[in-house]
């Protein structure tokens, strides 16, 4: 018979004693004798590499598809105010498709890490190989890929103002805690059909493996969607200006400032170019620098845009005072929860006695909310739109309208 190396020892003994048997015997073993001697190799080997304990449940027929209880916390459902997308101005609801489960029973470790199954990981690679499992490796490799994470962490931090900082380290914290539950769940699919190298072709569970491959397919597109993560890390505190910043009404009346004053000197650089045919001699030559087209030929400032731009940072200015001035009272109860509104956080949340059904969360996320699962609640950005979406969904009563906050100085205040 063809020798092979065989590195486990328990493997190269157990098909040394079956070998031998057929050697000794080859004379007189019929070929259904032989057959039967090769199958209980194949399960002398699948008993070593997986023993009693650990094995794989033998192939079950399949059974009718049975509607599994959704967990909230799955990055498709998390409010992105949790990763953190930093343009205000953009959707700030939008989601992380099938970036995996948000576990919220991980704890760290006391050397600040997430922890890996270990036990999971040396199954996983007995199933695929022959070789010994190095223990702590799976570790080693997700504590590395943490630690890049950390040092890009840290570069944003520099980079950024203090009030950044806490955001950085949530969005952080989001892609540690994701990517330990992945190698997890990684290493559970791997050790759940073993390799045809393993247990042989003779019982090889075809059907059970292209479910295996199926899920780890989908688990590395999760792990796509979670290193998506550290791209919006490095743009927290770099773009747009978000309406929950405490600050967010002072610098934008600080852009508007600035954008008025660009437009001002547009109109002034405009006539000058009208009255002299270029701008030569014209006192500001860095501002006009970039109105050069690329032969060098003088152009007119185009004013539309800044207008435009002028009248959406004032629309946003006004919105956001008036939310401020807005009496939102205790909240809304109705059956099953309460809707309230933080102001500090600018958004409108939804918080359920107990896991809403699966119709309800698909109609909270068709309305734009999502899971947080730092404050425990469905939340969207306070916007009137928001609102309007409360009302429809029958959280926030139809008749309710807004009420500004009434002061000892100003008892006349009305809509």
């Amino acid at each position: 018979m063809t020798a092979r190396l065989v590195d486990n020892p328990d493997v190269a003994f157990a098909m040394c004693e079956y070998v031998y048997a057929i050697d000794d015997y080859e004379g007189s073993l019929t070929a259904p004798e032989v057959e039967q001697l090769l199958a209980e190799l194949t399960d002398a080997i699948r008993e070593t590499v997986f023993p009693s304990s650990a094995a794989p449940e033998p192939e079950k027929q399949e059974e009718p598809p049975q509607e599994k209880e959704e967990e909230p916390e799955s990055a498709a459902d998390v409010d992105e105010t949790d990763v953190e997308p930093e343009d205000a101005e953009l959707d700030e609801n939008e989601d992380l498709d099938d970036a995996g489960p948000f576990d919220n029973s991980l704890q760290r470790k006391p050397d600040g890490y997430y922890p890996i199954d270990e036990h999971a990981a040396a199954n996983a690679k007995r199933a695929i190989s022959f070789d010994e499992y190095i223990p702590n490796s799976e570790t080693a490799i997700y504590r590395s890929e943490v630690d890049r994470a950390r040092e890009t962490a840290a570069a944003q931090q520099k980079k950024v103002e203090p009030q950044y900082h806490a955001r950085i380290a949530r969005t952080l914290d989001r892609f540690e805690r994701l990517l330990a539950s992945w190698y997890d769940r990684r290493n559970a699919a791997e050790a759940s059909c073993p390799s045809i190298l393993i247990v042989g072709a003779g019982n090889f569970p075809a059907a059970k493996h292209a479910k295996k491959m199926e899920r780890l397919s989908a688990l590395y597109k999760e792990r796509d969607k979670i290193f998506e993560l550290l791209n919006r890390l490095e743009g927290v505190g770099t773009s747009g200006i978000r309406s929950d910043d405490a600050n967010a009404i002072e610098k934008l009346e600080e852009k508007l400032a600035q954008l008025l004053e660009t437009h001002e000197e547009m109109k002034r650089a405009n006539a000058y170019l009208r009255r002299n045919g270029s701008w030569k001699g014209y006192d500001n030559p860095e501002f006009v620098e970039k109105a050069y087209d690329s032969q060098g030929v003088p152009s007119y400032f185009y004013l539309t845009n800044s207008n435009q731009e002028a009248r959406r940072i004032e629309s946003r200015i006004a919105l956001l005072k008036r939310q401020a001035a807005t009496d939102y009272g205790d909240g809304w109860e109705f059956e099953g929860g309460v809707a309230k509104v933080s102001k500090e956080e600018n958004r409108l949340q939804i918080f359920f006695d107990a896991v809403p059904d699966s119709t309800t969360r698909t109609k909270l996320k068709e309305r734009g909310f999502r899971w947080s699962p730092r404050n425990k609640a469905w939340q969207r950005q306070l916007s009137p739109d928001a609102i309007w979406a409360g009302k429809f969904l029958g959280y926030i009563p139809k008749d309710w309208k807004p009420k500004p906050i009434r002061s000892n100085d100003d008892p006349e205040t009305d809509n």
